[in-house]
C-alpha cells in the first residue's frame, strides 16, 4: 500500500548499523520487484563499504561514484540485466567526500532522471547510525527503508536510526525485520 502512494520509484534501503543485513534486503527487494514485472535499477550507494558487485561478481570500477563526477555515463557504467528486469550500478572507485557526493544537486538529478526511466530505483546506503550519506538522499526519495536484525539491533538503534530520518524530513514507507525477535512500533 506505501508504494501506491509513492511520488516517485526511489527507494532508499538502510539500517541502523554495519551487517544488519540492508545489501541482502536491497538485493532481494529488487529481485522481487522484477519478478512481478517491474523494470528495476539497483544501486549500490554505499560508497564507503560497496558490496553488492561482489554478490554479482562484477567489478566495481566504474559506478555511481564516476557517473556523479562526470568521468563516464551512465550507459557505461549501469551493467544491464543482472537478473530479468534488474539493471546494476556498482558504487564505484572510493570517493573523498561520499556525503558531498550523494547530497549533490547532480546526484539529484540523476536519481530523477532514472526514476521517469525505471518504475524502482533500490538504493542501498550506507548504515544511518554511523554515516549520513543516506540522509543526503531523502529529499529525491519516496522513502526509506529500515532493516534491523534479530539478537543484532537495539530498539536504541532503531530509535536513534528514526530519530535521524526525521530530522532529515525523511519519511520511512517500511521496516523488515530480520528474524522473529518483536521490536517496539514507531514507525
Amino acid at each position: 500500500f506505501s508504494l501506491a502512494n509513492m511520488k516517485n520509484g526511489i527507494i532508499l534501503v538502510t539500517s541502523p548499523n554495519a551487517n544488519d543485513l540492508k545489501t541482502t534486503t536491497s538485493i532481494n527487494l529488487a529481485i522481487s520487484m522484477a519478478h512481478i514485472g517491474a523494470k528495476v535499477l539497483l544501486v549500490d550507494c554505499d560508497l564507503r563499504n560497496a558490496s553488492i558487485y561482489r554478490q554479482f561478481k562484477l567489478s566495481n570500477q566504474k559506478g555511481i561514484s564516476r557517473v556523479i563526477t562526470g568521468f563516464e555515463s551512465f550507459e557505461e557504467s549501469v551493467v544491464r540485466d543482472v537478473v530479468p528486469g534488474v539493471d546494476f550500478l556498482s558504487a564505484g572507485p572510493v570517493t573523498p567526500r561520499p556525503s558531498e557526493l550523494l547530497g549533490s544537486s547532480s546526484m539529484i538529478d540523476f536519481l530523477k532522471r532514472q526514476a521517469y526511466y525505471y518504475d524502482f530505483v533500490i538504493i542501498d546506503t550506507s548504515p544511518i547510525n554511523s554515516v549520513s550519506d543516506s540522509l543526503a538522499m531523502t529529499s529525491v526519495a519516496a522513502g526509506m527503508i529500515l532493516v534491523a536484525r534479530q539478537n543484532k539491533t537495539t530498539i536504541n538503534d532503531i530509535d536513534k536510526a528514526i530519530d535521524s530520518i526525521k530530522m532529515a524530513n525523511g519519511k520511512i514507507i517500511g521496516f523488515i525485520q530480520i528474524g522473529r525477535a518483536s521490536c517496539r512500533e514507531r514507525v
